[in-house]
């Protein structure tokens, strides 16, 4: 007990000088949860989580009003659809066609009626949806599905593919459509995934792949390979439909900050809905959804000088953050102009690289870059003053790969993960202006917080360093799937002890220390809609809340799963 009340007042230090450097009490004011919310809470965690809690962490995190700062409620008609599958080097005769049939599918009616339907279930919503004019349509097109969703006919892609086709046989909704209706709702599946969430499906096919090709148990390929259609599915779905599969799934949480998208200029196409529409049904969603949801405003400075209205707009509507994503070709200091696609690639057999796909790749770069990447600068710097001037924080988004401009080709050619999505490049815009407020989406990526890569000059460890140096920066922990497995929570758990015992209540800001608690700095988030398609995603809670039970980690629930949200974003909840 004594070390628990150790740490606690360590914490309560800790918030203290947090306090005073960022200025206002307001920033930790939070309602207390009703005392029925409450009980709901402790049943519901110990339903989920078991005896995996501590009691006192079980409690705590009951009576804290939980936070997700990182979720996401779009669906397919938010996004350039077309103009995106170029950029995965589908042909201009199989994007065409898949993209208009995608969007014809996806339930983009007006928020103020009714869905097209009432169904919960992502996959049972989509197959309703299908007419026997859309099947007659799939058959059609069943050449350009097969286009779209082949790669090469390697084992592993052989491996992914039967996956998919076993899973697709057994889900009770596909199952009631023919065998061949089923294979192309499938492929079509395929596409949505790749278009919908980048190269992270990459990973997931890769996974995906190696399972079946190994001695992983059918349950375990069915399972992942179900998730990773209807993940799919998911995205066809309406708003406000995503919105209740997201508290189904997360009912602990009491609050959602879900990111918008604007991708339009990046892929220079156009959304089903514009701008205007866009903050419209934001607004319409955060009315439906009541006090659970709050959401952040994307900047894209592609979009020339309308980039800095729309945030402006965003921010008038109730945004309490702006989106920043530098894989779309960007980053926030000395941004270099990436490399332009060419119609060929020493890495590239010509087959692989289809001439419409590619050039529409060089007009997408033509359009982002056209300007000059000084203009583009300038406009970042801009974004970075009207954030000082409201107080809001930007979102940013750090891993090495993820939904990319452009991928790597070549040991020369750098995806802009890598090349744009680094947080040191923060650091400069920091030094200038360290009372920034500024979350670092995925932390770095996680390959290094959860023990999966060596720590030392990694996109985690510079996200670490920006946390501890500078008092308004933040980590979140979105699509941190290795918390679902032991072998990740123990390797996460040392980390946080190690670097916790480096900074703790006073010893903080002292000669060779940190000079903020890292503990101070961590946030949780999910990033649904985009980890649904992950095993056991449901357990992200249970999965965090073990971490942090027991030891030195003890009595640090309540910050991770709220008041570090509530002061970084300045919520009142």
């Amino acid at each position: 007990m004594s070390a628990l009340l150790r740490n606690a007042r360590f914490r309560i230090m800790g918030l203290l000088a947090l306090l005073l450097q960022v200025g206002g009490a307001s920033d930790l004011t939070a309602q207390g949860l009703p005392p029925a919310r409450v009980q709901e809470k402790v049943q519901l965690l110990q339903t989920r989580c078991g005896e995996r809690l501590s009691a006192a962490t079980r409690q705590s995190i009951a009576e804290t009003a939980t936070v997700d700062v990182h979720s996401h409620t779009f669906n397919l008609g938010f996004l350039p659809l077309e103009e995106i599958l170029y950029r995965y080097r589908l042909p201009e005769d199989v994007a065409r066609p898949i993209a208009a049939l995608l969007l014809r599918l996806t339930d983009k009616t007006p928020l103020a009626g009714p869905p097209r339907d009432d169904i919960a279930d992502p996959m049972e919503s989509f197959v309703g949806r299908l007419t026997p004019a859309d099947l007659a349509e799939l058959a059609r097109q069943e050449r350009a599905l097969e286009k779209a969703a082949a790669r090469d006919s390697s084992p592993a892609e052989v491996g992914f593919t039967e996956a998919l086709e076993e899973a697709a046989q057994n889900d009770p909704a596909l199952a009631r459509l023919s065998p061949d209706d089923r294979r192309r709702v499938t492929l079509l599946l395929q596409v949505v995934d790749r278009a919908g969430r980048g190269e992270d499906s990459s990973e997931s096919r890769r996974e995906i792949a190696e399972m079946k090709l190994t001695e992983a148990s059918p349950e375990a390929i069915a399972g992942r390979a179900r998730g990773f259609l209807r993940m799919a599915a998911l995205l066809t779905l309406r708003e406000d439909r995503v919105v209740k599969k997201l508290e189904a799934d997360f009912p602990v949480v009491d609050l959602f900050v879900h990111h918008m998208m604007d991708l339009d200029n990046v892929y220079h196409g156009a959304s089903s809905f514009d701008l205007d529409e866009r903050l419209r049904r934001v607004q319409q969603l955060g009315a439906i959804a009541g006090d659970r949801i709050r959401f952040s405003v994307a900047y894209d400075p592609f979009r020339r000088q309308g980039a800095l209205e729309h945030v402006k707009a965003g921010i008038a509507a109730g945004a309490v953050a702006i989106k920043f994503y530098p894989p779309s070709g960007y980053r926030p200091s000395a941004s270099p102009l990436p490399w332009k696609p060419t119609s060929g690639s020493s890495h590239f057999p010509w087959v692989y690289l289809p001439v419409s796909a590619r050039s529409h790749q060089k007009t997408q770069w033509d359009w982002r870059y056209a300007p000059g990447i000084d203009v583009v600068r300038k406009r970042i710097d801009d974004l970075v003053a009207l954030s000082l001037e409201k107080d809001v924080p930007i979102f940013s988004h750090h891993t090495p790969q993820g939904f990319e401009a452009m991928g790597e080709e070549g040991k020369a050619r750098l995806n802009y993960g890598k090349l744009m999505a680094d947080p040191i490049f923060w650091e400069p815009v920091l030094r200038l202006h360290p009372r920034l407020r500024l979350v670092l989406a995925h932390s770095g990526g996680g390959d290094s917080w959860f023990g999966g890569q060596a720590w030392e000059g990694s996109f985690d460890q510079h996200a670490y360093q920006l946390c501890v140096s500078y008092p308004n920066v933040y980590c979140d922990f979105g699509m941190s799937s290795e918390v679902l497995t032991s072998r990740g929570r123990s390797a996460f758990r040392r980390k946080l002890e190690e670097l916790g015992a480096l900074c703790s209540g006073a010893q903080c800001g002292q000669p060779g220390r940190p000079k903020y608690d890292i503990r101070d700095k961590l946030l949780y988030g999910s990033d649904w809609h985009m980890v649904s398609q992950i095993k056991r995603y449901q357990d992200l809670v249970c999965g965090f809340g073990e971490v942090l039970s027991g030891g030195a980690l003890e009595g640090w629930a309540p910050a991770f799963f709220g008041d570090n949200a509530r002061r970084a974003m300045r919520l009142q909840h």
